[in-house]
């Protein structure tokens, strides 16, 4: 299930679009958006690599559900 997508266009333009069927929760949307962050963050500091969630993305993923107490397995 896709809850969003993070692309980075022509232009520089950065943009997130979440999906208003798969997210029905304020809960759901800050994590969705917290996770297209990541993959933001991740191209701002040219550590994307190779595959779409690397080592990278993964302990910028832990960091934010240390922070916001969320289980980084649903991350």
């Amino acid at each position: 299930m896709c809850l969003g997508t993070y692309q980075y266009g022509p232009g520089d333009r950065h943009e997130i679009t979440l999906s208003c069927v798969n997210v029905g929760h304020t809960d759901t949307l800050l994590r969705a958006m917290a996770h297209e962050m990541c993959h933001l963050r991740q191209l701002l500091r040219k550590t994307e690599g190779r595959g779409q969630h690397n080592a990278e993305f993964r302990r910028l993923g832990a960091r934010v559900c240390r922070y916001h107490g969320w289980d980084g397995r649903l991350f």
